[in-house]
């Protein structure tokens, strides 16, 4: 039986929502594999696209999304990294709280929810008075945060952002969840605005394992060698992005046995944290290592990862610090026997276009020559760059003739200096689709 696909309004000037923003999602919404309904709590204004999704999509039999849409929900693809369109701003979340609390047949069609910040609109005064006079206690996100876990038991995925939190905010434990309602979780995206790892995860009270745990996303996260990191022996894809690891901590733990994805954006990271990937070696079929990574890429044995099939890289993660020069021919030939995707994008050098051109240049003469049909390049099936046009546009019809000749398609994006350069989905269609 063919699926209905739902057509998408197109964008209206009564929309207070960025029309491109809108269109995206509600496109997202309409083309998903499971038909996907949204209850929007429109605050402010009734706006065309809440009706619209008032009235094709509320109807749905299948809800299986909560969506709190407010105008901090444009920030989410930057500041939480939680790849599907679910967003709470902090001044709605007690709302919803309150509804799936009062309205428990709603509560049970929860799956996915996501909240931008968690922290208050103002950290004091702790106690707020009524009109009859009586004090009454502030109610934080944790106390909001238990109502919602008990109202929604079928809640799944889980993203959070205390992105505006710090070690040393007012009341910050009233901030932080009970890790007990993270165990029955299948995605969990965190992020930290620093906050030690250990606020988290190693607590008191906090529990050691995580059963079902599929999918981790931490961003801007730190923790040393005293975090002992809890057991998530379901744990299939570990996204990490601005998180350090000081002090001889352990970047990635050997202690995932079905880990099969890994993601490392803009981390402060040494070679040694690097070699924390080998314990994988055997098992890891995607990875992806992007910014401000200390390592040097041509002693990086990715040949030993004998069941990667997707590498992306860019040049400033994997060019020596000690050598201006890296030898990306030899990079190049130490390539995963397997590998059937390779991503190579550019490092963002917008404080410095004549070490990114120089760069670009190195890439661009080792790729040539990997690409000669007698050389051992892995038999690649894709091949993306992105890079300057410029330095490019020249060779790009050599390097399309030589992929027809090893079946292998080539795709070129000139680069884009975006404010979410780093944290866009740009190569998400290059990893294995998450199941």
């Amino acid at each position: 039986m063919a699926r209905k696909v739902t057509k998408v309004p197109q964008p209206t000037a009564t929309s207070r929502f960025p029309p491109e923003i809108v269109t995206h999602i509600l496109s997202h919404l309409a083309l998903e594999e499971q038909p996907i309904a949204t209850l929007v709590f429109q605050l402010e204004d009734r706006s065309a696209y809440s009706q619209w999704i008032e009235r094709h999509i509320l109807s749905s039999s299948s809800l299986l999304a909560a969506i709190l849409i407010d105008k901090l929900w444009y920030s989410c693809g930057v500041n939480l990294l939680y790849r599907r369109a679910l967003t709470v701003g902090h001044d709605k979340f007690a709302l919803f709280a309150r509804t799936v609390t009062k309205n428990p047949a709603l509560g049970d069609l929860v799956q996915c929810l996501a909240v931008l910040d968690v922290t208050t609109p103002s950290e004091s005064p702790q106690w707020s008075q009524r009109l009859s006079g009586i004090f009454t206690r502030r109610r934080y996100f944790r106390d909001h945060w238990t109502s919602v876990v008990s109202s929604c038991p079928n809640l799944v995925s889980v993203g959070l952002s205390y992105a505006w939190a710090s070690r040393s905010t007012p009341n910050l434990p009233a901030l932080l969840p009970d890790c007990h309602s993270f165990t029955k979780l299948r995605i969990i995206s965190l992020t930290g605005g620093l906050l030690p790892l250990k606020f988290i995860f190693s607590t008191a009270n906090s529990p050691r394992s995580f059963p079902v745990t599929e999918e981790l996303s931490l961003e801007s996260f730190k923790w040393d060698a005293h975090f002992q990191w809890p057991l998530f022996p379901a744990l299939r894809a570990l996204r990490l992005s601005g998180c350090s690891a000081d002090h001889g901590g352990v970047t990635i733990p050997a202690t995932f046995p079905e880990l099969r994805v890994v993601e490392l954006a803009c981390n402060l990271l040494t070679i040694e944290s690097i070699k924390s990937l080998y314990p994988y070696a055997n098992t890891l079929e995607s990875l992806v290592i992007t910014g401000n990574i200390t390592s040097d890429f041509p002693s990086f044995a990715f040949s030993q990862f004998i069941e990667l099939k997707h590498l992306v890289v860019d040049s400033r993660s994997i060019q020596s610090p000690q050598s201006h020069l890296p030898d990306y021919i030899l990079a190049l030939r130490r390539l995963p026997p397997n590998l059937r995707t390779l991503g190579i994008f550019s490092p963002g050098y917008a404080h410095n276009m004549a070490a990114l051109v120089s760069t670009q240049e190195l890439w661009r003469d080792a790729l040539l020559r990997a690409c000669q049909p007698n050389s051992t390049l892995p038999p690649l099936r894709h091949l993306y760059l992105e890079g300057e046009a410029s330095v490019w546009h020249t060779v790009l019809p050599e390097l399309h003739d030589l992929g027809s000749m090893r079946n292998m398609e080539i795709k070129f994006v000139p680069f884009c200096q975006s404010p979410d350069h780093f944290v866009s989905d740009r190569y998400a269609n290059l990893l294995i689709p998450f199941k």
